[in-house]
Parts: structure tokens; C-alpha cells; sequence
């Protein structure tokens, strides 16, 4: 099968538990015989690295640079309140890319692609409708998490966003 997984970080090098289970994925695909497309985000230094090891389980890697805003600015904050009145969670709306989302429409319309495998949440925010099938590949179930959060939680301010 032809398949694009979109993913919100590079998993080149894999340092961290969500980096090494991409790989994995990754990996798996690729020995199962399936043609792989990675489509990452990645800060600046990231995409200027080396993604040659990536190529013996991706036929093509892409990356959209972006680089993630700190979470502990005062604009950080202001945004996460204007989640509260947006349809989207600010978690998801950072990762929002018009780029992202152009390169995967570019890839559905001339990829012949089977499939669309979301690597997180945060991965599915930019994949359009579509009439491939897009899977979602979820690392947490990131409701329980927020739920523990809210209930463990002793700020009420902190409960009530979470």
C-alpha cells in the first residue's frame, strides 16, 4: 500500500517515547512492504538535520518547519483562553498548518495514495476531508489524561480549562 503519515514532530533522532514509537511504526510499515511518505513538522534545527537514516523505511520524507511557541508566555496564555471560546482546544489549534494541509492535499491528489495514517491528534488537524481512508494513530487517550488533570487538579481556574 502507498500511505502518508503525517506526524507533528520529525522522529529523527528518536530521543523521546513519541519519536521512538513513530519510528516504530515506521519501521513496521516498511517491513510489511508498504511505500511510506513521512510528512513532519520540525523546529528549524531539526529540519536542517540529517533525515538520511529515515529513507531505509521512508520512500520520501518532507518537513514543514515550524517552531512551537513556549507554553509559559503571556501570549501563550492569552491564547489558550481564546480557546475556551473557540470550537477548537488550543492543544490541537497550534498545530494547525495551512502548509501542512497543502502538502497533504498535494499528496492525495497525485500520490494514488491507499491511505492516511495520523500520527496523534495533533497530526489530524491538517488532514482534509478526503475519500482515502485516514487512520489515527493515537499515543494517549488524551481525554483520560485531561480528566486525571481536571480532578487532581487545585487550582479551580486550571480544573475548569483542563
Amino acid at each position: 500500500m502507498r500511505l502518508l503519515v503525517t506526524s507533528a514532530f520529525l522522529p529523527w533522532p528518536a530521543d523521546n517515547g513519541y519519536k521512538m514509537r513513530t519510528l516504530s511504526v515506521l519501521r513496521g510499515l516498511a517491513s510489511l512492504g508498504h511505500e511510506v511518505t513521512l510528512l513532519a513538522f520540525a523546529s528549524p534545527e531539526e529540519a536542517a538535520r540529517d533525515r538520511r537514516p529515515l529513507e531505509q523505511w521512508c520512500r520520501r520524507v518532507e518537513v514543514v518547519p515550524m517552531a512551537l511557541a513556549s507554553l509559559t508566555t503571556a501570549g501563550s496564555y492569552l491564547a489558550r483562553m481564546g480557546g475556551l471560546l473557540s470550537g477548537l482546544p488550543f492543544s490541537t489549534r497550534r498545530f494547525r498548518s495551512a502548509e501542512m494541509e497543502r502538502r497533504i492535499r498535494d499528496w492525495l491528489r497525485s500520490a494514488s495514495g491507499d491511505a492516511v495514517i495520523a500520527d496523534g491528534l495533533f497530526s489530524l488537524i491538517n488532514v482534509p476531508p478526503t475519500r482515502v481512508p485516514v487512520l489515527l494513530n493515537a499515543h494517549n487517550v488524551e481525554h483520560v489524561i485531561l480528566e486525571r488533570y481536571a480532578r487532581r487538579q487545585r487550582s479551580p481556574l486550571k480544573s475548569l480549562y483542563a
